[in-house]
């Protein structure tokens, strides 16, 4: 029997004889003989029986959700996006509710609301969280809803045309996604806690270790050094200093944490405009936004003099990344986003930056510092409003966080009103003490 996906060459038929989803195909002509021309024949045949199948209308689940994505694309939604909606697709491909194969390989008209109920439950049963089957549900319904639609101008990832209509009827719109419990505001970082939290980690950072070789780092002993050093020197010791500054920036201008993660030398600006008071000069930072995909264009950030003297020093320095402002220590062999020679680094990712503040928080309350709990990076984005919004309003906040004025008031400054409102109940009935010393109350 021949091998499927692959031809198979009879001398004595003198044909090719093509098995393709149990279908056999028969070619008139000699074929060629060598393997590599063989499966380049095979596999224009099965493309093309595909695509045949696909624009009569019998497309299946894991082509709709290609298309789905390819649209995506070409409508403009961010790398993020498509790798959220991606991952719950694909989850949803690989999912076998009868033993009869993985839903992917089905039609997709012969695909509805019951196999996405089961998948649902059998997520739940396994323990997975209500936003992950909520996630799950919005976006298969979107792909079902997005093939059902009359469309004249859909194309495949090859530019061929599609019918304006993939699937007769959306089954999946009758599917509710599960209710999620509401989550927890993130708390607004004073700026005392974040002052002790940036001594602290600057005492973490530039405290002498305990070295076996006579007091000597690696690149100490590279250049044949005597010893001890304080590691000022350090590639490692240098890279958190900088995260520090970034730490420092984020405070000051309300940046999400991903923004300044992705921020490159070809977007600062270390002059923008000099201070009307002292003189300085006040720099600009571009940096890339959840909502650049649909404006086109990056946001500014405002760097206050003292940041952007130390910005321009991590510029100054020699071996720095030639791209990203803020990078850590490259992993051995690492050849991820970004990643340089082993002094300049790779970029800090988010979850990177946050296992970091993490350890620092934790090693900090550890030895007794008072930091809250659970102080994340994303703590500063929400102490920048909690400051900035009474000062200058809500819109103007807004316009410097990269936000508008309606989500600050709604979102970032709900949780300081909700404590404030919060504190001044509990001082009305807590009792104070009268001129005769006894308590009484209001």
């Amino acid at each position: 029997m021949p091998v499927e996906g692959r031809p198979r060459w009879f001398p004595s038929r003198a044909c090719w004889r093509y098995r393709f989803r149990g279908r056999q195909y028969y070619s008139k002509g000699l074929g060629p003989k060598d393997g590599p021309a063989a499966r380049r024949w095979a596999d224009a045949i099965r493309d093309q029986v595909e695509h045949e199948d696909q624009v009569a209308g019998r497309p299946t689940v894991a082509r709709l959700a290609d298309w789905f994505l390819v649209d995506g694309v070409a409508r403009g939604l961010t790398k993020k996006t498509l790798a959220g909606y991606d991952e719950m697709l694909r989850w949803f491909c690989a999912y076998d509710p009868d033993g009869r194969g993985a839903i992917g390989g089905r039609r997709a008209d012969q695909v509805g609301a019951a196999e996405l109920r089961a998948m649902v439950r059998g997520w739940e049963r396994s323990g997975k969280a209500a936003h992950s089957r909520a996630r799950l549900v919005r976006v298969v319904r979107a792909c079902f809803s997005w093939a059902a639609d009359d469309r004249p101008d859909r194309v495949d990832e090859q530019g061929r045309a599609l019918p304006r209509r993939l699937i007769a009827r959306d089954d999946m719109a009758q599917v509710k996604a599960p209710k999620t419990p509401a989550t927890a505001l993130d708390r607004a970082a004073e700026l005392d806690d974040v002052a002790r939290l940036l001594k602290w980690a600057r005492a973490d950072v530039e405290r002498p270790r305990p070295m076996g070789t006579k007091g000597r780092c690696i690149s100490c002993m590279k250049a044949r050094r005597p010893g001890p050093c304080r590691r000022d020197h350090s590639t490692t010791t240098r890279m958190l200093r900088d995260m520090l500054v970034l730490l420092r920036l984020a405070t000051a201008a309300g940046c999400r944490p991903g923004e300044l993660c992705a921020a490159r030398w070809e977007d600062w600006n270390p002059k923008a405009w000099p201070d009307p008071v002292s003189g300085a000069w006040w720099g600009v930072l571009k940096v890339s936004h959840k909502t650049e995909g649909h404006t086109g264009r990056k946001r500014e950030v405002p760097v206050p003099p003292a940041l952007r003297r130390a910005i321009e020093r991590i510029r100054g320095r020699a071996g720095r990344h030639p791209e990203f402002l803020f990078t850590h220590r490259r992993a051995k062999g690492s050849t991820g986003r970004g990643a340089a020679s082993a002094e300049a680094g790779e970029p800090w990712t988010p979850n990177a930056l946050a296992r970091r503040l993490r350890s620092w928080r934790d090693a900090a309350v550890e030895a007794g510092v008072p930091i809250p709990e659970g102080f994340t990076a994303y703590w500063l984005r929400h102490g920048f409003y909690s400051r900035a919004a009474p000062v200058i309003g809500a819109e103007a906040a807004g316009m410097v966080g990269g936000t508008s004025g309606a989500v600050v008031r709604r979102v970032y400054l709900k949780g300081r009103m909700e404590d404030l409102t919060r504190a001044t109940a509990a001082a009305r009935r807590r009792p104070t003490q009268g001129a005769s010393g006894s308590e009484s109350t209001r």
